[in-house]
């Protein structure tokens, strides 16, 4: 049974696409919406994972989607 108390509809693809430019680091907006929403792992944990999987030179942009899904998890949420 889907409750939905506990569900988001977030346009990820749109939203990082007029932020960043892109929409490559879609998936990791959407990490940063989970990590918002759930308490699976410190934000450190996150961020340390991520950074250890993204190529060299995205840090920058992916930290960026990161957040940018964090702050829309917490729109969601209100």
């Amino acid at each position: 049974e889907i409750n939905s108390d506990n569900l988001y509809l977030i346009p990820f693809t749109k939203e990082v696409k007029e932020e960043l430019g892109t929409i490559l680091p879609t998936n990791i907006a959407f990490i940063g919406a989970v990590a918002e929403l759930t308490d699976i792992a410190e934000l450190d944990v996150y961020k340390k994972a991520i950074k250890g999987r993204i190529p060299k030179g995205t840090e920058e942009v992916n930290m960026k989607a990161f957040e940018l899904g964090m702050e829309l998890a917490k729109k969601a949420k209100s």
